[in-house]
């Protein structure tokens, strides 16, 4: 694809400028041509987002007896809570980032914002993100989220139990330890979420661990959550996190009625003055 060949190029680029101190571009002729590359080529297929049938399905099907399945589940909660990226929670096969999210990084507080020793007393928690792929200069950041109301799709309480589970391997194992320097694999997640997707009757192509942060965005939104909120929130620096969210049936609802409602408070520039309230009366 077009954006394979540049990917390569930007190496080949960035060797010059290490090496030789100057950069190297494309001929016009290859400009024209990955541009025609780019215009031929299918678009990237975005992952849809995960909905509450979705995650409803995902627990439904978690055998708690199992620690692995509880790591699971509390892996799919914090992902849609806290809109993570799949590398600052999870592992790629048996690898993963150096600033994957550890137990040290995590706070639970009380509601005077002191912090808590026990889940009872415990109002909010909060995570620090030491780094992710869109952090090229690893600033980290911290997100604190309170309860939910829910009895089942909190993060307070799955973030709970997940540090209590790895505080059995070590003092600051990773967040979704399944064992002593063992993570959950982001391909655990995913087929979880792809089942949980075609058991709700959706499409289990068009889900993975993108899904999760996609789900939690898309929820903010169709909540009416401004967007600069959503982008400091989720930790994006540019507006590409727009990608992520959709327009689901909350949010189309009532955009009829709404459109319509706004046409009548405003006056058009083309409507003539002293028009009579008769012809206004007609199109009611």
């Amino acid at each position: 694809s077009a954006n394979t060949v540049l990917s390569a190029i930007s190496h080949v680029s960035w060797y010059h400028i290490r090496n030789l101190g100057y950069s190297v571009g494309l001929h016009a002729g290859h400009n024209m041509a990955v541009r025609g590359m780019q215009r031929l080529s299918p678009p990237p297929p975005q992952k849809q987002p995960v909905t509450m049938a979705i995650l409803r399905e995902i627990r439904r099907r978690c055998n708690f007896q199992s620690a692995h399945d509880r790591v699971l589940w509390g892996a799919a909660v914090m992902g849609f809570f806290f809109l993570l990226r799949q590398s600052e929670y999870l592992a790629d096969g048996t690898k993963m980032k150096p600033y994957i999210i550890q137990v040290n990084d995590v706070q639970f507080l009380s509601t005077q914002g002191v912090l808590a020793r026990s889940i009872d007393k415990v109002a909010a928690v909060s995570i620090k993100s030491r780094g992710s792929k869109s952090d090229q200069v690893g600033a980290g950041a911290t997100r604190t989220l309170h309860r939910s109301g829910s009895a089942w799709l909190c993060p307070v309480q799955a973030t709970w139990e997940l540090v209590q589970n790895s505080r059995m391997f070590s003092s600051n194992e990773a967040l979704c330890a399944t064992g002593t320097g063992k993570v959950l694999a982001a391909n655990r997640l995913a087929k979880a979420i792809k089942c949980a997707a075609a058991a709700a009757g959706a499409d289990p192509l068009t889900f993975g661990t993108h899904s999760m942060g996609s789900g939690g965005a898309t929820a903010l939104f169709a909540t009416g959550v401004d967007r600069l909120t959503i982008k400091l929130f989720g930790r994006w620096f540019s507006d590409a996190f727009e990608q992520y969210t959709r327009m689901n049936e909350a949010t189309t609802r009532s955009l009829a009625e709404q459109m319509e409602r706004g046409a009548r408070s405003h006056v058009s520039p083309v409507t003539l003055v002293g028009a009579s309230s008769s012809s206004n009366t007609e199109l009611d």
